[in-house]
């Protein structure tokens, strides 16, 4: 599946991502996102040693493709959902998300959701 043009959102759609344009799915592959500003540090232009090493700390060994989402995006105070929509701008995913969902201080679940 080529994600160019595809965009992930919040509930209201205040919040939107462009999906990496470069990267196409194949068949059992993966691409794991990253949200929040406190990664703001690991994802900027400037490429460096340290950068590089926290990556390969927060990525740890998953096996697939990663982007930073640098938003705090959903703040674990309230329900909301995450939504995917293609390059046609239709919704083609949907995703609940209750606060327990949220890890905002990364403490339980390294600040991932658990779906």
């Amino acid at each position: 599946m080529p994600l160019k043009a595809h965009a992930l959102s919040n509930k209201e759609g205040t919040q939107q991502f462009p999906l990496p344009s470069h990267i196409t799915l194949d068949s059992h592959q993966k691409l794991r996102i990253y949200v929040g500003e406190r990664y703001k540090a690991v994802s900027s232009a400037e490429d460096d040693a340290q950068q590089e090493e926290e990556r390969k700390r927060i990525v740890g060994s998953f096996d697939g493709h990663y982007v930073f989402w640098t938003k705090d995006v959903w703040t674990g105070d309230s329900k909301d959902c995450a939504r995917l929509y293609n390059a046609q701008q239709q919704q083609i995913q949907h995703i609940e998300i209750s606060p327990d969902m949220v890890d905002v201080h990364g403490s339980k679940k390294n600040g991932c959701f658990i779906m």
